[in-house]
């Protein structure tokens, strides 16, 4: 780690070059490492907002939302129009159990870059929680709506539509979802669990098994329980319904 680190030290000598590797490192989901590319660009500028904000961003993906919370802020003070920094502390808010206050991080985002889908979609999971489903509903619509080939935005809006218990509209959401990112572990396991909720137990093993196969390191315990959860319901449904063979075609109905 430190021989990488100093052939980086070579390599990378300016503020930019550093939130470069950050971004790439965080693509990557190597949060740790995206973190130290950030600190080193704001070693280098302690006034680049942006390092700042993807700062906060791989502390958040690291689940320290204080922190996370505190490297926004600055992100903010450095650029008070920084739309995705709003978005991100909102965020932290939320997960610090400061709804109300996430709100009007999440308003203010909006506010900044009204043509942001992500700071539409980072609002929807407050108004869940606060079981506001026509704003939350209207928010991820609009999302799709300046971002009509996200599957993201169709993936959310399906667990909103999930989570108010409109199945049907959920299930047609996750399906457009993905129809653009067929390769999305995360759709799948959504799907799955939809599913589950509309006891289509044999189609709900499938799409797990699904998003197993795609990121197999990725959750595996928790998608191998909904599984063995799953495969025990179709053993145990009355009309004697058996699992499908892994990698089998299907349709949603």
């Amino acid at each position: 780690m430190q021989k990488q680190t100093n052939t980086l030290d070579i390599f990378l000598q300016t503020p930019l070059q550093w939130i470069n590797e950050g971004r790439s490192r965080y693509k990557a989901r190597h949060y740790e490492k995206a973190l130290h590319a950030y600190e080193h660009a704001i070693q280098l500028d302690p006034n680049h907002s942006s390092a700042y904000s993807g700062k906060g961003n791989c502390l958040f993906c690291l689940d320290r939302y204080q922190e996370a919370l505190h490297a926004y802020e600055h992100a903010i003070q450095l650029d008070p129009n920084h739309s995705s920094a709003y978005s991100g502390k909102g965020n932290c808010l939320h997960y610090l159990g400061r709804y109300q206050e996430a709100l009007v991080a999440h308003a203010q985002a909006i506010q900044q870059d009204p043509c942001s889908a992500y700071a539409y979609r980072s609002i929807v999971k407050t108004f869940m929680t606060l079981n506001r489903s026509v704003e939350a509903i209207s928010a991820i619509k609009q999302a799709i709506e300046l971002e009509p080939d996200n599957a993201s935005n169709y993936c959310t809006l399906g667990d909103v539509y999930s989570e108010f218990k409109f199945y049907e509209e959920a299930l047609a959401a996750y399906a457009q979802a993905l129809r653009l990112d067929p390769s999305s572990a995360t759709i799948y396991n959504n799907m799955g669990f939809l599913l589950e909720l509309m006891q289509r137990y044999p189609e709900a093993l499938r799409s797990y098994e699904q998003a197993i196969e795609l990121e197999p390191g990725e959750s595996l315990f928790y998608y191998n329980t909904r599984v063995r959860f799953v495969r025990q319901k179709c053993s145990d449904t009355p009309c004697g319904c058996q699992a499908p063979p892994q990698n089998s075609n299907w349709t949603v109905h």
